[in-house]
């Protein structure tokens, strides 16, 4: 086989939109003569007590490389006979990709000492543990995964989560390690862990001579925007576009191992993946390997699994069907002792007419949203049995039974309608709201104007049988005062006027509404 490796990475929009360094990396390495390839993802965690984890992530990918490269080296000097991967070297290995990764580490720390600003944020009891010099490796946490071929040697290394997915030739596509429970708990494995070499699970890794066809490595940003499945299908189509791509390319030159618009589509892919909207939103990485060669093969799942898939398919679908047809009808049903109940309220009861007209409004919202939400589900269960149906045909198979349009029930326009007798009577209401907070602000110029015109008055009149000589000055600021209380006394009347007829309209705005609910 004649393999290709290839490996990039993307800043998530989470970290774009607070302005945070990308934490994830990937690298990817093919020995000139192409007797050995190596790909490799590490991302950083996102936690502000491990606010090196970029670094830590690079760190992590280079490590791998150069390791790997230098074991791979020396594997390759013995004979093919010589060559063994025992527990014992599987295991130095792995202690010295972890032991390059914690000198680089200490290097830098040595060469870059922690900052007061890179200290402020964190607790107190952290801050005092990283100042004693303790646990600096934390400070760049980050997962590991790498896949690596060599001769008839295949390996594979986890710490923490992310996706590992092989393809054999046959269409089988198969994660090689076991899971790691603690990666369910929401705090994955990493680098940094002291417990890499003690708990069982740690450091996960594979050597075997079942040489797959392609292998990719992904952080949990790729594997988090789409299910198991979606996720194999996707792999597919990405090695096919790059298979397309490098049958144009051929002659182009390369670049990291793929041509130059193999490149340009894989970091469409990961910008896609990493953009907001489109998952999870966070950082993204991949790397991979494959066989350039042959083309990559359609995903096959054993008949069984298919069968139980359909199984729960057509059964999640039922569910979702029932569950949501009952909560339409229950919704419905309210709706229609609301709009009754609102029929049976006093003519001058404006306030409980728009508060059950309010509660009403809510109930269409919810009632569009269960809709949506229904079609949206049945949607994407159908996709699923769709794709069933596809692994029953490549498995020489048919599906157990036909798939069926689901036949929702029919909501009547009405409880879909927006309420405008709601809209008008609120509208008008706010009208009203508005010319009584002008009228009251009105109301307090036209005091102010009073008080300040009585005030010059007392002033012009002391001024006057004192005979003081700012007696002229004081008389043309009472006049000012005058003129100024006389359009406030003006305003207030426009204000009160406004404010009739505001209460007119809303009146007849809600009369009419009345009418309606008749």
């Amino acid at each position: 086989m004649k393999y290709k490796t290839f490996s990039d990475y993307a800043k998530g929009y989470s970290h774009v939109k607070n302005n945070t360094e990308c934490e994830d990396f990937a690298a990817s390495y093919s020995s000139p003569d192409g007797s050995y390839h190596i790909c490799v993802i590490c991302d950083g965690h996102s936690d502000r007590n491990c606010f090196r984890s970029a670094k830590g992530a690079r760190f992590g990918c280079e490590s791998a490389v150069e390791v790997l490269r230098r074991f791979f080296e020396l594997y390759l000097e013995q004979g093919e006979e010589e060559r063994q991967f025992t527990f014992a070297v599987e295991d130095r290995l792995k202690r010295s990709i972890k032991q390059c990764w914690d000198q680089k580490v200490m290097e830098d720390i040595r060469e870059f000492p922690l900052m007061p600003e890179e200290l402020e944020t964190l607790s107190e009891r952290v801050r005092g543990i990283y100042k004693a010099g303790q646990g600096l490796q934390n400070i760049y946490g980050a997962t590991f995964l790498t896949a690596a071929l060599c001769g008839e040697l295949f390996l594979v290394m986890q710490i923490g989560d992310g996706v590992l997915l092989c393809i054999d030739s046959d269409g089988t596509y198969y994660e090689p390690l076991a899971e790691d429970p603690k990666s369910e708990t929401g705090s994955p494995a990493s680098l940094c862990d002291t417990d890499l070499f003690t708990r069982s699970e740690a450091f996960r890794s594979l050597g075997t001579s079942r040489l797959p066809q392609a292998v990719v490595v992904s952080s949990d940003g790729v594997g988090d925007c789409m299910d198991a499945s979606a996720f194999k299908e996707t792999v597919r189509d990405l090695f096919r576009k790059l298979e397309e791509f490098e049958e144009k390319d051929e002659a182009r030159q390369e670049e990291g191992g793929l041509t130059l618009s193999q490149r340009a589509y894989l970091e469409r892919c990961l910008a896609y993946w990493a953009d907001q909207g489109h998952g999870a939103e966070d950082d993204c990485s991949m790397a991979g390997i494959y066989d350039r060669e042959h083309k990559i093969p359609d995903v096959h799942i054993p008949l069984e699994e298919v069968n139980r898939q359909w199984k729960e398919f057509t059964a999640e679908r039922e569910r979702i069907v029932q569950d949501y047809e009952r909560k339409k009808k229950d919704l419905l049903n309210s709706m229609d002792r609301n709009m009754r109940e609102v029929a049976r309220i006093g003519p001058k009861e404006y306030k409980a007419w728009i508060e059950l007209r309010e509660k009403i409004e809510d109930q269409r919202q919810i009632l569009q949203n269960i809709l949506k939400n229904e079609k949206e589900k049945i949607a994407y269960i159908d996709e699923k049995l769709k794709s069933c149906q596809e692994y029953f045909q490549r498995a020489g198979s048919q599906a157990p039974s036909e798939v069926l349009p689901v036949r929702f029930e029919t909501v009547d326009e009405r409880y879909l309608r927006e309420d405008q007798q709601l809209v008008d009577v609120k509208a008008a209401q706010k009208a009203l709201f508005d010319r009584k907070a002008a009228e009251k602000e009105a109301l307090q110029k036209y005091e102010q104007a009073r008080e300040i015109r009585a005030s010059a008055g007392c002033r012009y009149r002391m001024a006057q049988r004192e005979g003081n000589v700012e007696f002229y000055k004081v008389g043309k600021e009472l006049l000012d005062n005058k003129e100024m209380q006389l359009i406030a006394e003006q305003n207030l009347r426009a204000a009160k006027e406004a404010l009739q007829e505001a209460k007119k309209c809303f009146q007849e705005t809600f009369v009419r509404a009345r009418k309606n609910d008749d």
